[in-house]
């Protein structure tokens, strides 16, 4: 069910915000677990826009919205909630490094087509079961060296179409179901194959439209998978 049309490109007030909030609680009313908002003009949401269904939303999209920033806490006690999707044209600049924080079962973030330069070291910490992470098409210049450590069922990360020029040691350490790396689109010109030493179920990699020159160390792995390399001098 979508955001309702006629709420669409009114200002932020508390009047309009109730009427949101509204909306999200007659579309779950009848058991729906997924709340869709797409086409929203609003910078931001209130905290509380979610409160009293902790217990019945298991999947939130916001799409091809205006967003510039959300609250902490935004997604605080939803224990039932699986999937998070914030993408398609939003405008996310910064993200809370508490925003996912307590969030247990969730198994999907897609944060695709934001504006984030920068991810907080700890944004992912306690996701032991997340599968599935899309950073795809934001300025992301680099990332910090542990941000994935607590993702240990990670099956399929995407950090195609950023401005990523270097990886930290270890950065995949821990990543031990990892299955499918999308690296395509960044500024890595060299890239030391002990990154995937501990990745052994690792299928594709793709590094097309880098700026690659040869892949470093490639002894420094035991096991073998699909490298994409195409648009690049290796």
């Amino acid at each position: 069910m979508k955001y309702n049309e006629d709420l669409n490109n009114e200002k932020n007030d508390t009047n309009n915000y109730e009427k949101l909030r509204k909306y999200i609680k007659d579309s779950v009313s009848d058991g729906n677990p997924t709340v869709i908002l797409k086409d929203l003009n609003y910078i931001t949401l209130p905290e509380d826009l979610f409160n009293g269904l902790e217990n019945i939303i298991s999947c939130i999209w916001i799409i091809k919205s205006n967003i510039r920033y959300l609250p902490k806490n935004i997604f605080k006690g939803l224990i039932k909630l699986k999937k998070i999707k914030i993408w398609l044209l939003n405008k996310l600049e910064v993200i809370e490094s508490e925003i996912f924080r307590g969030l247990n079962n969730i198994e999907i973030i897609s944060l695709v087509s934001n504006n984030l330069k920068e991810i907080p070291s700890d944004l992912l910490n306690g996701l032991s079961n997340l599968k599935y992470l899309n950073l795809e098409s934001n300025d992301l210049l680099s990332l910090p060296n542990n941000i994935f450590n607590d993702l240990i069922k990670l099956e399929r990360l995407n950090l195609s179409n950023n401005k990523i020029f270097t990886f930290p040691d270890g950065l995949f350490d821990n990543l031990i179901y990892l299955k499918d790396l999308n690296i395509d689109s960044n500024r890595l010109e060299i890239i030391d194959s002990s990154l995937f030493k501990y990745t052994t179920r690792l299928e594709i990699l793709s590094l097309s439209n880098n700026k690659l020159k040869h892949l470093h160390n490639p002894s420094q792995t035991s096991h073998r998978f699909r490298s994409k390399t195409a648009k690049n001098s290796v």
